[in-house]
């Protein structure tokens, strides 16, 4: 399993989230042009404006309809790889709620019942098992106790 596999339904996510906030301007500014609905005569460039508008939001719906179609395909191609691949449960379930589902650390260690650093150490193990991915690839952060006990200690 390589990286871009793994992080192939985050970047789909991501793409996803920039088409919805593309599409959220797109909405706001045609809003902003339709003028209020009286009897007094417009002129033809905002109603050009406007359906190019529209057609504009209508061409990032497609492609929004399409990236998630192709996001489900790959939740589904990824999870079936993680399964196979990976023998031990709670990795596999490590694997499947950060690289299928994309949640953070935090939310990772509360669906597991775990602590942040529990679930670093997971990450660490499951990165492991794949040679092309360094398991070095975020820093462990350190938490604030941690740097005091440091500090504490030097002085």
């Amino acid at each position: 399993m390589t990286a871009n596999e793994l992080y192939s339904v985050r970047n789909l996510k991501n793409k996803a989230k920039t088409l919805e906030q593309a599409r959220a301007s797109l909405l706001a500014t045609a809003a902003d042009l339709v003028p209020v609905v009286d009897d007094m005569p417009r002129q033809k460039e905002i109603k050009s404006q406007v359906e190019k508008l529209a057609v504009k939001i209508l061409e990032v719906d497609a492609q929004l309809d399409s990236v998630r179609e192709q996001m489900i395909q790959a939740e589904i191609e990824l999870a079936k790889k993680i399964v196979t691949e990976v023998a031990n449960p709670t990795l596999q379930k490590f694997a499947i709620l950060c690289y299928v589902k994309c949640l953070s650390y935090k939310e990772i260690a509360a669906e597991m019942g775990y602590t942040r650093r529990n679930v670093y150490f997971l990450r660490c193990k499951f990165l492991k098992l794949f040679t092309s991915i360094s398991p070095c690839f975020h820093k462990l952060p350190r938490d604030i106790v941690t740097i005091r006990k440091i500090r504490d200690e030097t002085d």
